[in-house]
């Protein structure tokens, strides 16, 4: 597995040097600000603050409405059956959900989910991590994409990404290799869904798991239901440290 590790690393860095298909300068639009962005009614102005430049040109790309946005500043919660000499700091990571009704499927609830987490300090261990996004009342997943930037001045858009798992009607993960030497500052899921046009509340939530110590392989899984858990677990030895969910909701 460490060998694995170390092996995907120099593909991913050399591939970044190498290509310019992976490694993809993200050109700053100065005309795309948030008062180009619709908002619901229920979006708070305090909720808005949290829209960064790098969401801001996201939420950009598709016509449509934000419906609803929450942010959080995580503390890593250690595993409490391996315990580690390496606390991650108390507020390093910050995770933030936004839901956008969109209109790619003509007569249908369709909406965009992100979820971008944030280094704030750049992690100890940069091993490969887990970031997923699940959702409630059965929309089918369409598209979907993952990448990291390393800022949100210059963005560099790399593809060290690779789907983890994926559960239509409920969610999808990517596995997140943080490169050793790299500033990569945001992880970045989107996920495109739909149902038939309907009323209703639900609900999305985002969260992280960092591995520490190991490289190993994580396993997640999803729960159904109107309040939607993801759970990640490790092979046994190694040390996930789970990121407080982070938890939105809209109406349709």
């Amino acid at each position: 597995m460490k060998l694995h590790k170390k092996i995907c690393s120099i593909i991913c860095t050399l591939t970044i040097i190498l290509s310019p298909l992976t490694s993809i300068q993200v050109s700053a639009n100065s005309n795309i600000n948030i008062d180009n962005l619709s908002f619901s009614e229920s979006v708070t102005d305090e909720e808005k603050k949290a829209l960064d430049p790098i969401l801001i040109r996201i939420l950009s790309e598709e016509e449509g409405e934000i419906v609803s946005i929450s942010q959080v500043n995580i503390p890593f919660e250690e595993n409490k059956d391996n315990i580690s000499t390496h606390v991650m700091p108390t507020y390093n990571f910050q995770m933030t959900v936004v839901a956008k009704r969109i209109y790619e499927k003509s007569g249908k609830d369709n909406f965009k989910f992100i979820a971008k987490g944030h280094w704030i300090d750049n992690p100890f261990w940069e091993l490969t991590d887990c970031i997923a996004l699940a959702w409630s009342d059965n929309f089918t997943l369409y598209d979907d994409t993952c990448y990291t930037l390393n800022d949100d001045s210059s963005p560099n858009l790399t593809w060290c990404t690779t789907r983890n798992s994926v559960t239509p009607e409920q969610g999808v993960a990517y596995d997140v290799d943080l490169l050793v030497g790299e500033r990569q500052e945001y992880v970045v899921l989107e996920a495109k869904v739909y149902k038939d046009d309907d009323t209703g509340s639900a609900n999305v939530v985002g969260t992280y798991g960092h591995v520490i110590i190991t490289a190993q392989d994580i396993s997640v899984g999803y729960s159904g239901g109107k309040d939607p858990i993801i759970s990640m677990s490790a092979t046994i030895g190694a040390n996930l440290e789970m990121a407080s969910p982070d938890y939105t909701s809209f109406d349709y």
